[in-house]
């Protein structure tokens, strides 16, 4: 063996022409010896963070947070006279309230479907002579005001109504003035109050309802 690798290996500590510890100078080994010494320890486990994939469902699982769009606004509908003609609808983010003819309804259903969204028409009243007053949207009539906008679009996805009949024999007072009524929209969650059914005469179907309309917006 020569001088240079007896003393590399005395430098080391071995004792035995084949041991192989892979150092070749001092400063190798003693850093070897060093991390060596050191395995009996245990080290502290690193502070727990969470999963990005547990941080998603705790976001997921958050209720939805609404910002109110306007207050007590006012819409106006009609019933229309003539038979299949069209409709008389609210539009609460458009804020207007119209008449569309029934070649209009059926072009926006169209183009609704084509984008993947909701129509935005958001109530109405129509059906010529008895008046079917709903939407085709979730909502529900509700007996006390709810409690904020999470609490009425829960009273309009359980309700499943589609419309009522405001010709007297058939409403049977369900839909008066002060009556309540929840829905969900493309505009957002609306909390309505009937003002007035107005008619000739308490026997004939209301001519014209006005809504009175408080708007939340979702995120």
């Amino acid at each position: 063996m020569a001088v240079s690798a007896v003393l590399a290996l005395s430098a080391c500590g071995g004792t035995e022409i084949g041991t192989q510890n892979n150092c070749s100078t001092g400063a190798d080994c003693a850093g070897r010896d060093h991390a060596e010494g050191g395995q009996g320890k245990t080290k502290e486990p690193p502070e727990s963070s969470p999963s990005p994939s547990s941080a998603a469902s705790a976001e997921s699982a958050a209720p939805p947070t609404y910002s109110l769009v306007y207050e007590h606004k006012t819409f106006g509908l009609t019933l229309w006279e003539f038979c299949g003609e069209g409709t008389w609808y609210a539009d609460f983010e458009g804020r207007t309230s119209k008449f569309y003819s029934a070649d209009d309804v059926s072009n926006m259903e169209t183009q609704a479907t084509d984008s993947g969204q909701q129509l935005p028409l958001d109530f109405y009243y129509g059906g010529c002579f008895w008046g079917a007053f709903g939407s085709d949207n979730p909502w529900g009539i509700v007996s006390s005001k709810p409690t904020g906008p999470e609490d009425c679009a829960s009273s309009a996805q359980s309700a499943g109504l589609s419309h009522i009949n405001l010709q007297p024999d058939k409403n049977e007072g369900q839909v008066k003035p002060g009556t309540l009524i929840c829905t969900v929209t493309d505009a957002g969650v609306a909390l309505i109050q009937v003002k007035s059914l107005r008619g000739s005469n308490s026997m004939d179907t209301p001519e014209h309802v006005d809504l009175d309309v408080t708007l939340w917006k979702k995120g």
